[in-house]
């Protein structure tokens, strides 16, 4: 099955328990059946440790596509614990010009992300595909671009075309190209995969109202993950 002591390349392991591996001898003060791999080991289905595991150096354990649980027992952790998150902002590039109906605000340029794929963006909507909690923060700006009658604009998050409810914010556009006002709001709200997530924003009054270039944002963060 394996050598004594265990080649230190690498040990595929189909269906073998610790008990028919033969005994190690000492290492590092151990004895008994002992086995030790010095590069690399995968295990494709199941690791089921009933006693002792121990991870040292610097390569650490990485879980991929699974979870970690760990019953009736303590985690010690001598160092960091780091994980990693899921975060994507985006805002827009270019001014909407507002009616009075409710419709979707230019939203077009990542500002930045951690890297992890499961957010995406197209024709200004947001897709998620991950299922989870995530939190969202919307900030929006207008101003008043034509006209003298003095206007509020409106903005809500929409998830899958619907409005997503406590999300409204308004602002009051007075004067032609100044005092543009922003509106911000945050939420916590559960997503399945697939769902889509934008800003709509309408106008209530004659003035034109714009949305102001790079003063649109939408911020999603998974969180309890």
């Amino acid at each position: 099955i394996a050598d004594d002591p265990v080649k230190t390349t690498e040990v595929e392991m189909n269906g073998v328990t610790m008990s028919d591996v033969e005994t190690y001898g000492t290492t590092s003060g151990k004895t008994g059946n002992y086995v030790k791999f010095t590069n690399k080991t995968v295990i494709e289905d199941e690791f089921l440790c009933r006693d002792f595991a121990e991870f040292t150096g610097s390569g650490g354990v990485l879980i991929d596509g699974g979870d970690l649980q760990i019953t009736g027992a303590d985690i010690l952790v001598q160092g960091e614990i780091k994980g990693n998150s899921l975060a994507y902002s985006y805002y827009n590039s270019s001014a909407t010009t507002l009616t009075g109906s409710y419709a979707t605000v230019n939203l077009d340029t990542l500002q930045g992300s951690t890297g992890l794929s499961g957010i995406s963006i197209s024709s200004n909507v947001v897709t998620v595909n991950r299922t989870g909690d995530f939190l969202i923060t919307m900030d929006i700006t207008t101003e008043n671009t034509s006209g003298t009658a003095r206007c509020e604009s409106f903005a809500q998050l929409y998830k899958n075309g619907s409005e997503i409810t406590g999300t409204l914010t308004k602002m009051y556009n007075r004067t032609v190209h100044k005092g543009a006002t922003t509106g911000t709001t945050t939420t916590v709200i559960s997503v399945n995969s697939g769902d889509t997530i934008e800003i709509k924003a309408k106008k209530e009054g004659g003035d034109t109202i714009e949305t102001v270039a790079g003063g649109t944002r939408l911020t999603l963060m998974q969180v309890g993950y």
